[in-house]
């Protein structure tokens, strides 16, 4: 029987929600990095005659898949399903690219009206929550548990974390289809930290907060000596959602507790990282301004700073920096806990509640998730790499990404990974701009540490104890 989504807003409120969803997807792009360059892939190998597609068995139904995803690259992604449809003859797969600051609030708004297609796209794992709230996805454990040769080995090979911040209610609601360890990799120019007299970063990760200072004031000179830095020493990841946490992490604080019901940002741990944080501006004046509005496409190549925070976008600092500098990629330093605090990223897959053919609709979030997909739309400059381990500790990988190897050496392959904690009533945009905008005035020295610590606390717990979407 087919499941219908009963359509659950106006036509008024579905455009006052497009709009919030615009405002709330532009906060965030304007306090995360700046969207990366899409890096230059290698040369083509020649391609390979097309084989002729397998032809279904006498009987078998032929299906369409409808598949929601923002938009992406014809070259990559033609070739992609058209090998699938080869390998999967009774499956047609219908795509419908949105915008991405498009795509939620429009996948939303079909299945308002029951008209959401069989497979859709997450795009940032946190809104799986909204998603399973308002019936548009459905658990993905049934078709994992009939699949056995897959639950064998591909399930397994996703991070842990990955798999908890897809989980609610004991079931999965989605997988990750790309993924990083969070805004917390230190990409740093080895020539102006070595001409400074300081030793760079380790890349096995051993080296503190109190390291990074050291490196960061002897890298912030004014080199023209006119009484204004040229060179700033650091630029920190300064979103809330992924670069802040991993510093609230490092000593013992968080955002949100893993439950997703208390907002944590009033611990005596979160506070202190605030305060650490505010520090590299207004007390150790290392970090480079806000109010000048750095962007590492042209901070990081021009050496106007030695090390900037960001995440696993190796491909496009290459692409970037070319042959002006020596640079590398080091594990976020060991915070007062010692240890690497990390979160995980990612956007993810998970199958609608009304499709037709979800047995067809699995193999499509297969493909998706799957190894080969993770590593070659890394490889045609599509994003971060598949959050799977047989993806990052791939030979191949390796030798075309040596810079990411400490990042899979030390965050990622022993297996510790933090999970996205976000809030359980599916209010994710509301409470993380409640916090970005709050916070984003301490870093500004606005607000003192305490007093924005406090006012971000009440204002995202307030968010938190609403009912669900």
């Amino acid at each position: 029987m087919t499941v219908l989504v009963e359509p659950r807003f106006s036509r008024r409120s579905l455009l006052q929600r497009a709009l919030v969803w615009s405002i709330s997807a532009g906060l965030l792009g304007a306090c995360a990095p700046a969207p990366q360059p899409t890096p230059t892939p290698p040369p083509a190998a020649k391609a390979e005659t097309p084989k002729p597609a397998q032809q279904p068995k006498p009987g078998t139904r032929v299906v369409e898949i409808r598949t929601h995803d923002w938009l992406q690259s014809e070259e990559f992604y033609g070739p992609w399903w058209q090998k699938f449809e080869q390998e999967h003859p009774n499956i047609k797969v219908k795509r419908e690219w949105f915008p991405r600051n498009e795509m939620h609030v429009k996948i939303m708004t079909l299945a308002a009206t029951g008209q959401v297609g069989d497979v859709v796209r997450i795009n940032l794992a946190p809104l799986a929550s909204e998603m399973r709230l308002k019936g548009v996805i459905q658990p993905l454990d049934p078709y994992i548990m009939s699949d056995k040769k897959w639950a064998d080995y591909d399930y397994k090979q996703f991070w842990p974390a990955q798999i908890q911040t897809y989980s609610k209610e004991g079931k999965l609601w989605g997988l990750p289809v790309v993924g990083h360890p969070g805004c917390l990799q230190y990409y740093f120019n080895k020539n102006l930290i070595e001409k400074a007299g300081v030793k760079t970063p380790p890349l096995d990760g051993n080296w503190t907060h109190d390291d990074l200072i050291t490196i960061a004031k002897a890298t912030t000179v004014d080199i023209d000596k006119d009484g204004r830095i040229d060179q700033y020493g650091l630029q920190p990841c300064s979103g809330v959602e992924e670069g802040v946490v991993a510093i609230l992490r490092a000593f013992g604080g968080d955002l949100y507790n893993a439950e997703g019901t208390k907002c944590l940002l009033n611990t005596p741990e979160s506070k202190a990282a605030i305060a650490w944080f505010a520090d590299l501006w207004h007390k150790h004046k290392v970090a480079y301004p806000l109010e000048l509005q750095p962007n590492y496409q042209e901070t990081f190549p021009g050496q106007k700073v030695a090390i900037v925070v960001l995440t696993s976008i190796a491909g496009a600092i290459n692409n970037l920096v070319k042959d002006k500098f020596e640079w590398a990629i080091a594990p976020n330093p060991l915070g007062p806990t010692g240890k690497h605090a990390t979160q995980v990223s990612s956007d993810g897959i998970a199958m609608s509640k009304i499709t037709k053919y979800p047995e067809e609709a699995w193999e499509v979030i297969k493909s998706y998730v799957s190894k080969e997909h993770g590593l070659q739309r890394h490889f045609a400059g599509l994003g971060s790499p598949g959050s799977r381990y047989d993806v990052w500790g791939d030979p191949e990988f390796h030798k075309r990404q040596p810079k990411l190897v400490p990042i899979w050496e030390v965050l990622i392959k022993p297996g510790e990974l933090g999970a996205w904690h976000h809030p359980a009533n599916g209010r994710f945009f509301e409470a993380s701009d409640a916090a970005r905008n709050i916070l984003q005035d301490v870093w500004l020295g606005k607000k003192k540490p305490e007093e924005g610590a406090e006012e971000a606390y009440r204002a995202v717990q307030a968010i938190m104890d609403k009912p669900p979407v």
